[in-house]
């Protein structure tokens, strides 16, 4: 089992190979497919789970904070998909895409974040119609709202947020989320249970929500998308 990690190997978790790799480099990228194919011949699951928060609303977060919000959330990603893919086409593999419940709707003040996982959902499902034909299975993980993950640690507010200003109401609401995370989220064990058995068993669905919460949202929200079709057809016509 290989765990990629940002810094020193003491970083990957217990019983793992460390590699290093950050998805900004596509050297590193390139040179961890290579490393893989040579050494293991095969890859019989990739999960995909790195990722940040980059929290503010849309209008006061720069160009450069959504390209590198996009980098690492999206092409990096995909990047390291492209790299794998021989080594899990020899096993007839998974992919897994850890995304988010953020990748199935918007909300003010998590504008990029939604951007980059609603894409990831969205190549998730080209690529499992691309893959089909090689036997190998994608599977998009998108959990609610977990503690134990460190989102508000890890989570970057935008360079230009001003918290009193326009928007003080969204800066209010984000605060609130980042600082009850680990309070309101549920046990992280759900979480991880179903990314490990998106990663070994067959059977699972290409979109699977993890969460009472997640679950909760996505009922809500396709009967609002229904309803919203309603409108559409009364609108058009």
């Amino acid at each position: 089992m290989v765990g990629t990690v940002r810094g020193g190997a003491d970083q990957a978790p217990e019983g793992c190979e460390p590699a290093r790799l950050d998805l900004r480099a596509e050297d590193e990228i390139e040179a961890l497919g290579r490393s893989v194919l040579d050494q293991h011949r095969r890859l019989d699951a990739l999960v995909c789970n790195a990722g940040y928060f980059l929290a503010g609303p849309l209008e006061e977060i720069s160009a450069a904070e959504l390209r590198e919000q996009l980098e690492v959330n999206l092409v990096g990603t995909l990047g390291l998909v492209r790299a794998l893919l021989p080594a899990l086409r020899r096993a007839k593999g998974v992919v897994v895409l850890v995304s988010s419940i953020s990748g199935r709707f918007g909300s003010a003040g998590f504008g990029a974040y939604c951007a980059s996982k609603w894409a990831l959902g969205g190549a998730g499902e080209a690529l499992a119609e691309e893959l089909a034909p090689d036997g190998v299975r994608v599977v998009i993980v998108e959990p609610g709202l977990f503690a134990g993950t460190d989102i508000s640690g890890k989570a970057q507010p935008a360079a230009a947020g001003d918290a009193g200003g326009r928007y003080r109401d969204v800066h209010a609401d984000l605060s609130e989320f980042l600082a009850t995370t680990d309070e309101k989220g549920q046990p992280i064990d759900a979480a991880v249970e179903a990314i490990v058995r998106a990663a070994t068993r067959r059977g699972a669905p290409l979109h699977l929500p993890v969460g009472d919460d997640a679950m909760r949202w996505l009922r809500e929200q396709a009967d609002e998308a229904h309803a919203d079709l309603d409108r559409a057809e009364r609108f058009l016509r």
